[in-house]
């Protein structure tokens, strides 16, 4: 029990540009085994190459999150 409602990732302004694609392997492994409870990724927008990235990543993984922020 992680003691907390929701898991929220965030891919988007906590990640610097130069850590980003460090971000996209660690949601990888993270999606291995199904997350215990609701669970979101913060993506950088889709209107630039980094949120096209995240969406690829996610479109990979076999776990989705449940939410898409």
């Amino acid at each position: 029990d992680l003691g907390a409602d929701a898991c929220v990732i965030d891919l988007e302004d906590s990640v610097p540009k130069h850590k980003k694609e460090v971000a996209r392997k660690n949601i990888k492994k993270f999606f291995k085994n199904k997350p215990k409870i609701p669970t979101a990724v913060r993506i950088n927008s889709i209107s630039n190459i980094e949120g096209i990235r995240d969406l690829i990543i996610l479109k990979e993984i076999n776990i989705k999150p449940d939410f898409i922020v």
